[in-house]
């Protein structure tokens, strides 16, 4: 039987509370960075100070020292040195860069807190809202209670609120729903190989929902492979922390310029040059705004809407951030009723939700209609990153959702999200105007590949329609990851059923097919009833992948072009198309010719 554990000797206590008093009295603490990428953007937008003890300071690692000192009730003491070297660092950031510090429950309660955290902006120099305090684990219930009591007036200094470790220990959704914080960090448990887990990209595909609804943002944490990079880009997630980022370091670093290109081009080409109507950003409708100091009085701002009529009001700022919308009415009225010297900050809507440019059109009006109030019609206030980039109107979003709805209607595939039949043959028809006349060049025009999945009807037929919709659904991913490789000018449409469509510049299919192969049948491993339907159930499901080398050359209808998909040969009549299955490519890539 293994031993009980024995409390510490009062002894051992004495040598232990020496121990830590000698850290906080000579400073033995050694504070790292981690940077904090907003992945929309491929930039670091913010850090996370990370405390670990010296090297002659008696404790190994940062976890022995902190859990020495909650035992000895002597967090309070530790955590203030980190929160000075924290502040000291910040107060050389460039604008904007936000500092992310760890608190546990128990100091957060203190009432000492408050006063420390102006002292330490104050000396900084630096902003509150620049300042997120990441409420830690090292909680329990009656502490955890006690965070409610403060978290309010942290909030009303301007202070923003992060819950650490969300999917994991007492982050729960109780937690979340009590303590409303303005930032959700993804624990690492979600992150890892979260490319190959179904499960862990349904919860944080609803995480992620759940926080654009509730204008709050999302770090996902312990990114540590490109491929779960992607996957998380591809989720929607918008921040991003772990060592494929940058690791604990100095406050001055700088990003893989492969990974922002990574990210970049994942944040924007989503499944390729062609989005999905459904996919249509608030940045592409945004409407300028006025944006005044938060400071400035209900009468100067009542002289401002006076100069243009047309104003509908105006942003309070506090430097970049804004604090929210202030309507035209609400300036006039303060600045005629006797409260003409309130600041503007003061009749700050909390109705005007702040939203980032690449919010869809379909979640801004979920966001918009969850509001209620007399001011529910606020517009939305659109941010890119920190920056405000303007206001979104309820009225333009009710108009463009219906011209979305009415494009999605007649060129969309509603299965996929992707460009359906009647967007696939209005590119194709382009194409063979441009390519298919006898004086264009041989060779000069794109590559296409037809794409469809074998013995699909099986499938069905064995296990439901419903798990057969999740392969196909596995294949679109597939095939929008491989989009961003295949150059800006890609498409990728839905030609109905399981049949899709992948066009891209001369000579980069042939690779790329092989890839997607590749890619599938690694899901496929990770399919139990796949698994168990290879012995004694129905075929094997394979994807097929027909690609036409410059089909497009010599062609002169849409219909010769779809033919190819069935006689397997190329538009130029002398070149054989290129065919792949599953069970050829992925052990050798081997191509043969149809």
């Amino acid at each position: 039987m293994p031993s009980e554990q024995t409390d510490p000797t009062p002894n051992d206590s004495r040598m232990t509370r020496q121990a830590l008093r000698r850290v906080v009295d000579e400073r033995l603490l050694e504070a790292r960075f981690q940077p904090i990428v907003e992945l929309r953007r491929g930039r670091i937008a913010a850090y996370e100070c990370l405390s670990r003890p010296s090297s002659d300071s008696g404790f190994g690692d940062a976890l022995s020292l902190f859990d020495a000192a909650e035992n000895e009730s002597m967090l309070w003491d530790i955590e203030g040195v980190a929160r000075g070297q924290s502040f000291n660092a910040a107060s050389e950031w460039p604008e904007g860069v936000l500092l992310f510090m760890n608190c546990s429950p128990q100091v957060i309660c203190d009432e000492r807190f408050l006063a420390s955290l102006r002292d330490g902006v104050k000396q900084a120099g630096i902003s509150t809202r620049r300042v997120v305090i990441e409420i830690t684990e090292r909680s329990d219930e009656q502490a955890d209670t006690g965070v409610l009591d403060q978290v309010q007036q942290l909030r009303d200094e301007g202070y923003q609120i992060a819950i650490d470790d969300v999917g994991a220990g007492t982050s729960g959704l109780n937690r979340i729903m009590s303590i409303r914080p303005s930032w959700l960090k993804l624990d690492r448990a979600l992150v890892a190989n979260i490319d190959q887990d179904r499960a862990k990209k349904n919860l944080v595909r609803f995480m992620v929902h759940f926080a654009r609804l509730s204008g709050v943002r999302i770090i996902a944490e312990g990114i540590e492979r490109r491929e779960e990079l992607g996957t998380l880009i591809e989720l929607g997630v918008p921040y991003g922390q772990g060592y494929l980022l940058g690791r604990p370091g100095g406050y001055d670093q700088r990003l893989d310029p492969e990974l922002q290109d990574l990210m970049s081009i994942g944040w924007n080409s989503g499944t390729g040059a062609v989005r999905d109507p459904r996919s249509v950003g608030v940045v592409s409708i945004i409407s300028e705004a006025t944006n005044l100091d938060a400071a400035l009085s209900a009468t100067d701002a009542a002289k401002v809407c006076l100069r243009d009529r047309s104003l509908p009001g105006v942003i309070a700022m506090d430097g970049y951030e804004a604090i929210g919308w202030v309507s035209r009415e609400q300036v006039l009225r303060a600045a005629s009723d006797g409260r003409a010297e309130l600041s503007i900050a003061s009749l700050v809507s909390d109705n005007a939700p702040r939203v980032c440019g690449s919010t869809t059109i379909v979640e801004a009006l979920e966001i918009a209609a969850a509001r209620g109030g007399s001011d529910a019609s606020a517009p939305l206030i659109v941010t890119d990153g920190e920056r405000v980039r303007g206001i979104v109107t309820v009225k333009e979003l009710i108009s463009t959702a219906a011209e979305v709805c009415r494009a999605v209607q007649t060129r969309t595939n509603q299965s996929s999200g992707l460009p359906g039949r009647v967007r696939c043959d209005e590119h194709v028809i382009d194409l063979i105007e441009r390519f298919g006349h006898a004086d264009a060049p041989k060779g000069a025009g794109p590559d296409a590949a037809f794409i469809d999945i074998q013995n699909l009807a099986s499938y069905n037929e064995a296990f439901g329609f419903e798990l057969g919709d999740e392969l196909i659904q596995e294949l679109v991913g597939q095939l929008c990851k491989l989009v961003s490789a295949a150059g800006r000018d890609a498409f990728l449409g839905h030609l109905g059923d399981d049949r899709f469509l992948l066009i891209a510049s001369n000579g980069r299919l042939r690779s790329l097919a092989s890839k997607l192969v590749e890619g599938f049948n690694r899901s496929l491993r990770h399919n139990d009833l796949l698994l168990r339907s290879s012995t004694g159930g129905p075929a094997p499901v394979t994807v097929r992948i027909n690609v036409q080398i410059d089909p497009f050359h010599g062609l002169d209808s849409l219909r010769a072009f779809y033919a190819l998909e069935r006689h397997g040969r190329s538009g130029a009549g002398d070149t054989p198309a290129i065919r792949l299955d599953q069970g050829d490519a992925p052990a050798s890539g081997e191509r043969f010719a149809a």
